[in-house]
């Protein structure tokens, strides 16, 4: 989904609004086309080598569904013994066992019905699904090939947050802070609880559709699907420059990446499936990639059609966002998109030598209430010594200890009571390894977690 910027798309798409672009098929975007090379770094949060294996426990080949305890099969489902064999690689690189295309079934679609088998009101969320599908066999024997799948993302942020301790959402708003990111919200299903300067979705054909929450047929961007369950594979409302704040944080071509070098080469290193076997292009972790070197993603839900590029091309990225989706001649349509995108790079001989961003102030995203117990760390990166912070709004029996990528605890910082406000805790990082680590802490309100890294 999209967030209109400054109460306008249309300087992003050339003076035209993103309807009248769907109408004529004309595409030549100007500000949406960005040098990433030439791009100060303002804005950003300090530097955090952040590898995937940490927020994963350090291990891509673990089993995922293991991690999720807490989510176990309906009452009398019976699992495929193959889904012990899932893992968290197969998750990102779409070889769980999952295929949409040959079944015609997509559960995160389908969370009217799966509500009603889980037996919770209105749609079922991601955590409902999961629950759901872990009682249907599998479609193929995992990491055999690829099939692109909602689901295994869905599945994914939930390994994820489990990992790190600490909810999915506030999990990547982390990541998106440390990137300088400050605009990105999880979306909402009706018309009514759009974000504050979020577009209006328009469906290209008129249709109207069945609401997910019952009652009378609604426009369809605003209920034929659950928004709110998709969280982890396509519910975040953005708008182009952040996005672009996005790519530019993990494209490879800086020193302030908030990915280490290791970790962007297996984004987008080519898979050991034979689906891939000889191809010029193929699917890594998140992302399409091609022998040229070029990264990027399409998405498409009523209401939207979109495209992210991170381009092997005078370090280019670029990011598409329109409010409406022909799907009736979609292929036109994102050929016209991409096209129109490289003809414009090509065509430009001369780029802005200033930080463009500047521009486009990243917006403070609406942010949940702080949790009775929170946790920083700073500085991040530390070497020698870090201060643990704790925060409680009122006196609990809390006990703080830090892990490593492995998720094994390495030492406890304190057990026992503390008095509400604000807590520190002197940590000596001199004799620990440089790399990756959580500092957790654990309390009657639950348990918060904040990565960190130490360098040596």
């Amino acid at each position: 989904r999209a967030m209109e910027h400054h109460k306008s798309t249309a300087n992003i798409l050339n003076g035209k609004s993103p309807v009248e672009i769907a109408e004529d098929r004309e595409f030549s975007p100007r500000r949406s086309v960005v040098d990433s090379t030439g791009m100060g770094r303002k804005g950003r949060a300090s530097r955090r080598t952040f590898d995937a294996t940490a927020r994963v426990e350090g291990d891509l080949d673990a089993p995922a569904f293991a991690m999720l305890p807490d989510l176990p099969p309906l009452p009398g489902a019976t699992e495929d013994p193959r889904l012990a064999d899932v893992t968290v690689r197969d998750l990102l690189q779409h070889s769980g066992g999952w295929d949409r295309e040959a079944t015609g079934y997509d559960p995160m679609f389908d969370v009217v019905d799966i509500a009603a088998a889980v037996g919770v009101e209105g749609p079922a969320g991601c955590d409902e699904v999961i629950r759901y599908m872990r009682g249907r066999p599998l479609d193929f024997a995992p990491a055999t090939r690829y099939a692109y799948s909602n689901f295994g993302y869905c599945a994914l942020g939930r390994v994820m947050a489990e990992a790190a301790g600490q909810s999915y959402e506030s999990l990547m708003q982390d990541f998106f802070a440390e990137m300088g990111v400050g605009g990105m919200a999880l979306g909402r299903t009706r018309e009514e609880d759009r974000l504050p300067g979020e577009v209006a979705y328009v469906e290209s054909y008129g249709r109207q559709c069945a609401s997910v929450f019952g009652g009378p047929a609604v426009p369809c961007p605003y209920g034929e699907f659950y928004i709110e369950a998709m969280d982890a594979h396509g519910g975040w409302v953005a708008n182009a420059p952040d996005l672009l704040r996005f790519v530019r944080a993990i494209d490879g071509r800086g020193g302030d990446d908030v990915l280490s070098g290791s970790a962007i080469s297996a984004m987008t290193a080519r898979p050991s499936l034979p689906t891939w076997n000889g191809t010029g292009s193929w699917y890594g972790f998140g992302w399409s990639v091609n022998a040229n070197g070029h990264w990027w993603h399409t998405g498409a839900l009523n209401g939207t059609r979109t495209f992210v590029g991170r381009m092997n091309y005078q370090g280019l990225a670029w990011v598409v966002l329109v409010n409406t989706w022909p799907y009736q001649n979609d292929a036109a349509f994102i050929s016209a998109m991409d096209n129109g995108m490289w003809q414009q790079a090509q065509a430009t001989t001369t780029w802005p030598s200033h930080d463009l961003f500047a521009q486009f102030p990243t917006e403070a995203a609406a942010s949940p209430e702080l949790a009775p117990l929170a946790v920083t760390v700073g500085p991040n990166p530390a070497r020698s010594y870090a201060t643990v912070t704790l925060s409680l709004d009122a006196p609990a029996e809390v006990r703080v200890a830090v892990f490593d990528a492995l998720g094994r605890e390495i030492r406890q910082l304190h057990q026992g009571p503390l008095s509400a406000g604000t807590h520190p805790l002197l940590l000596d990082a001199s004799a620990l390894p440089a790399g990756a680590y959580v500092v957790r802490a654990d309390g009657p309100a639950g348990r918060t977690a904040r990565p960190f890294t130490i360098l040596q």
